[in-house]
């Protein structure tokens, strides 16, 4: 998977995963019912028309590493199963977390999917937004991220994989 950071959104047929704190849950158009999104860290909100992925942070207090990578992680997964490969990540708020992002986003794609007949298609596409002053970092937290997240995935594929396969 390839992750680009930029400083602007690009425009195309891209599928945004956006984050929002808990406390932001009223800013969105129209605001959703705690039933319908919640905020929780993980909580999902798809917005079909919009092409857009509203993942919940839990309270904007409690936002850490661990929780940006949970929320990534819990989109990845379910913008895979609809089939999505071109995704961007808005991380203007969170550049701080662009490694916990990252690593989220990889390990949330993963499927072990050796032995089917019919693959789902993997996310390929990524861009990561962020502010212009916080490109060259994001950049480096990005690789490590990235490293780290396909090291947990050649993990999961060792011990998904029956001994008898190696």
């Amino acid at each position: 998977m390839k992750i680009r950071i930029v400083s602007e959104t690009p425009s195309g047929g891209w599928t945004l995963i956006r984050l929002v704190a808990k406390e932001q849950r009223g800013q969105l158009v129209p605001p959703p019912s705690d039933a319908e999104f919640s905020g929780e860290v993980g909580a999902l909100l798809y917005e079909r028309t919009a092409r857009t992925l509203v993942v919940g942070l839990g309270e904007s207090t409690s936002v850490d590493a661990l929780a940006v990578r949970r929320a990534v992680s819990s989109a990845a997964l379910n913008l895979r199963k609809l089939g999505v490969t071109d995704v961007v990540v808005e991380l203007t708020h969170h550049a701080g977390f662009a490694a916990a992002a990252a690593e989220g986003l990889v390990e949330g794609s993963y499927r072990y999917e050796k032995f089917l007949q019919k693959k789902t298609l993997p996310i390929s596409g990524c861009v990561f937004v962020v502010p212009k002053s916080d490109v060259t970092a994001a950049r480096r937290a990005v690789t490590r991220g990235q490293a780290l997240g396909e090291s947990v995935n050649f993990a999961r594929e060792i011990g998904n994989t029956p001994a008898r396969r190696f």
